[in-house]
C-alpha cells in the first residue's frame, strides 16, 4: 500500500509541475491577440489591396493558429488551475465560458483583469 501512496503522490506532484509550467505561459495570451490582429490586418491588405490568391492569404494563417491554440490551453489551465481566493466559481465559470466561446478575443482582457496576477496555491 505505502508503493501505491507514493506514486500517487508523485503523479499528483507531477500534475501540479505541468500545471504550473503551462500557468507559467500567460504571457503568450496577449501575444496571441497581437498576431491574430496582425494576421488579419496582413490578410485584408493583401487581398483588397494587392490582389494575393488565396492560398497565400492563407498560409500566415498557421503560425497565428498555432499560437491562438496554444494560448487557449494556457488560459483554460490558468483559469482552471486559481485557487478559489483569486477567482470565484462563479467568475471562473464566466471566464471559461468567456474564452471557450471568444478565445483569441477573450485573451487580453482575461490577461489583464486575472492572469497578470501571480498564481498562489492555497
Amino acid at each position: 500500500m505505502p508503493a501505491s501512496h507514493a506514486s500517487a503522490t508523485s503523479g499528483q506532484q507531477r500534475k501540479e509541475t505541468l500545471v504550473q509550467a503551462i500557468a507559467g505561459l500567460t504571457w503568450m495570451l496577449p501575444i496571441a491577440t497581437i498576431v491574430f490582429v496582425f494576421y488579419v490586418a496582413g490578410a485584408l491588405a493583401g487581398g483588397v489591396l494587392y490582389d494575393l490568391p488565396l492560398w497565400l492569404l492563407l498560409l500566415p494563417s498557421v503560425p497565428s493558429l498555432l499560437i491562438t491554440w496554444i494560448a487557449l490551453i494556457v488560459a483554460l489551465v490558468d483559469v482552471t488551475s486559481r485557487p478559489a481566493t483569486q477567482l470565484s466559481e462563479g467568475s471562473r465559470l464566466a471566464w471559461l465560458m468567456v474564452l471557450a466561446f471568444l478565445n483569441v478575443l477573450a485573451f487580453l482582457p482575461y490577461w489583464l483583469a486575472v492572469a497578470r496576477r501571480p498564481l498562489r496555491s492555497s
